[in-house]
């Protein structure tokens, strides 16, 4: 299906409006853990709710499901880099934690709930975004703007309709290359300079193809991990939707269409593409840069 074009009644007035209420949709992870604090903390005490995935036990499937599928389908390297970014990443936030008042330092990467916690937001978890109970709930809160971060579900219709100045979203790629979920491990097994973040407006169900707003090219080591590039990206990215916001409420958005047929798309991985990327030199994860992240020093290389 070809990309929308812009739509009055689902994109932003370019008009001087504040923006006030705000609801963030995210997966609980260590992307997120890693690039969010800075998103909420920025818009200062404009989230109204966090809409939180659960991952597990909806039309995912079950844990056990998805982690038979994702090892047949992109093998044990694979696993362990998911297991990282939503599984492991749990204790090690609490462990970061203790060495962080250790050493005097505040806390860089927090969950989804200790971020809704330090600054009293409501979070609605749930296993299905579009479903009646959670959109109801969502207009209730009157929201402005949605902000989608590292979210792993496709907005429907309806729960798009529901803030009255449209929704956004932080996609890890400059559009229209490397739609999809991974498109960190894409640019690194392709060789795909430079690599960098868009925010782009959520029109219809199709998957990252809405109008571009703001795009912006990221620096990164020749040596980094997948790992540390998705958080290095979602990072920058958090800081490009805080000006997008702004631009939003000034009135000096502009929206690109995307030019149908443009780009790509990439889904999971083969375990040939697993392996095609370790012949590169590339890694898909450290320990140390996953240790960076949860101690914020991932921050430090921006």
């Amino acid at each position: 299906m070809a990309p929308a074009q812009p739509d009055p009644s689902q994109i932003p007035v370019e008009t001087p409006q504040p923006i006030r209420r705000i609801v963030l949709f995210s997966l609980d992870g260590l992307i997120s853990a890693a690039a969010l604090p800075r998103l909420v903390e920025r818009l200062d005490g404009r989230v109204v709710a966090i809409v939180a995935s659960q991952r597990y036990g909806g039309k995912y499937g079950s844990f056990q499901a998805q982690f038979v599928r994702n090892y047949r389908r992109s093998g044990w390297d694979f696993l362990n880099y998911l297991g990282l970014l939503l599984v492991w990443f749990r204790p090690a936030l609490g462990m970061g934690r203790v060495i962080g008042r250790l050493l005097g330092r505040k806390d860089m990467a927090c969950s989804l709930t200790a971020l809704a916690h330090a600054h009293n937001i409501p979070i609605i978890r749930t296993r299905e975004p579009n479903e009646e109970a959670v959109a109801s709930r969502l207009r209730a809160l009157e929201p402005d703007l949605f902000v989608s971060a590292y979210f792993d579900h496709i907005m429907r219709a309806p729960l798009i309709a529901i803030p009255k100045r449209g929704v956004i979203n932080i996609h890890s790629s400059l559009l229209p290359e490397l739609r999809g979920p991974f498109p960190a491990f894409w640019a690194l097994l392709c060789g795909i300079q430079p690599v960098g973040v868009t925010v782009h407006a959520i029109v219809d169900e199709d998957i990252d193809t809405g109008p571009i707003l703001l795009q912006r090219p990221v620096d990164h080591r020749p040596d980094t991990s997948v790992l540390a590039l998705d958080c290095d990206l979602m990072r920058a990215g958090a800081d490009l939707a805080c000006e997008a916001i702004a631009a939003l409420e000034k009135g000096t958005a502009r929206f690109t269409p995307q030019q149908p047929g443009a780009g790509s798309y990439q889904s999971y991985p083969s375990r040939d593409d697993v392996a095609a990327l370790k012949k590169t030199g590339r890694r898909l994860f450290t320990l140390s840069d996953f240790l960076r992240q949860i101690l914020g020093a991932g921050q430090a290389r921006e």
